[in-house]
């Protein structure tokens, strides 16, 4: 029987959630990032060095643990780039990485959008978004038209591109925002999808044949399961 352990924040967040996911991944074969996006934090101190995680899973700390960004989390390319580059600069080996095809892209005009949305919120109705993308990422989702990693790194990418960019636009000028320029953006995200290609891989099938091999996998919840706003 194939051992899966999951890790959820049960309170508020800041539960110490990514300590506790490191402890379990030691003796875990894979590491999985479940949900959420760049607007998640875990830290984790090793030989004396300090660490924060926003995308990647903390269990990329052990060498023998695969790390997985699951088709449920939203990715926010740079913000994944630097993570791993900074992982590279402290001598952390990242062989053992793997994004999923099937996670979507956060872009520049989903930050945008998060501001603008929580902008027109009345101010008792304001839900306290970190304005990274993470909502209107996964709206595009569920309204599929967002684009996932495996088109990021395909040839479909720039007609896909201009085709949001063309959309969203309409709507930020009737808002009086700045549009956005697909072009330039294009230019700078064809370096990221060229940087993150060697990591991508359909991490579904991985996951099942761990499971059918009888792996160990802890799950990492990037989120709490309460809302301070409910609080009285």
């Amino acid at each position: 029987m194939a051992k899966v352990k999951v890790v959820l924040g049960s309170f508020y967040g800041d539960e110490g959630k990514g300590k506790i996911i490191d402890y379990l991944a030691k003796d875990s074969d894979f590491a999985v990032r479940c949900t959420g996006g760049n607007n998640a934090g875990h830290t984790i101190e090793v030989g004396g060095k300090k660490y924060a995680f926003h995308l990647i899973p903390s269990g990329i700390l052990n060498p023998n643990t695969k790390a997985i960004i699951g088709n449920g989390v939203v990715i926010d390319p740079k913000v994944l780039v630097e993570e791993i580059e900074n992982l590279k600069t402290n001598g952390i080996d990242v062989n053992n990485l793997y994004v999923s095809d099937k996670a979507h892209v956060i872009f520049p005009y989903h930050i945008e959008f998060d501001q603008l949305l929580e902008n027109l919120r009345d101010e008792n109705d304001k839900i306290g978004t970190t304005k990274r993308g993470i909502g209107p990422a996964y709206c595009d989702k569920f309204e599929r038209s967002g684009i996932r990693i495996e088109d990021f790194i395909s040839s479909r990418f720039e007609s896909l591109l201009k085709r949001n960019v063309r959309q969203r636009n309409r709507i930020l000028e009737l808002y009086g925002c700045t549009l956005f320029d697909s072009d330039k953006i294009l230019q700078e995200y064809r370096e990221y999808a060229e940087y993150l290609k060697p990591y991508v891989v359909d991490t579904v099938y991985m996951l099942h044949r761990a499971l059918e091999e009888d792996k160990t996998i802890v799950c990492e919840g990037a989120q709490a399961t309460l809302d301070r706003k409910s609080v009285v």
